[in-house]
């Protein structure tokens, strides 16, 4: 059998894209201090605010479904996340981590609201675990 070739008008198949190239980069911010447990990323629609939310802060579920900043103690019914990004005041989407082993020093909560032992302790029982690390 002779191997028939196309016809001249018909078009090659579009080069496969690759997958090995750097799609883009970010610095650290020492923020996990472990990869146990895994970090699992959600999104959250951010409250607006009056400044912008630096990554690293325990966000907040809200009754209106929004997250802000944790400003006060947190219960076991407390949704939490801890921003991996920036959010601006503006609000809108951001991702946060749902689960992770994270930095103690680097988490924080709203102005004038310090996270306690408590807090910790709720954070832990949701997947959010912290440790003391040495910079």
């Amino acid at each position: 059998g002779r191997r028939t070739q196309p016809p001249p008008t018909a078009q090659r198949p579009p080069k496969p894209k690759r997958l090995d190239n750097i799609i883009g980069e970010q610095d650290y911010n020492g923020l996990l201090a472990s990869t146990t447990p895994s970090a699992i990323v959600a999104t959250a629609e951010i409250a607006a605010g009056e400044a912008d939310i630096p990554a690293g802060t325990v966000i907040v579920k809200g009754e209106d479904g929004k997250y802000k900043p944790a400003s006060e103690a947190l219960t076991a019914e407390s949704i939490v996340l801890v921003l991996s990004e920036d959010a601006p005041a503006a609000g809108g989407i951001a991702t946060g981590y749902k689960t992770g082993n994270f930095a103690r020093g680097r988490l924080v909560a709203a102005e004038g609201y310090t996270l306690t032992a408590t807090d910790f302790d709720y954070m832990r029982q949701a997947g959010i675990l912290s440790e003391d690390v040495i910079d």
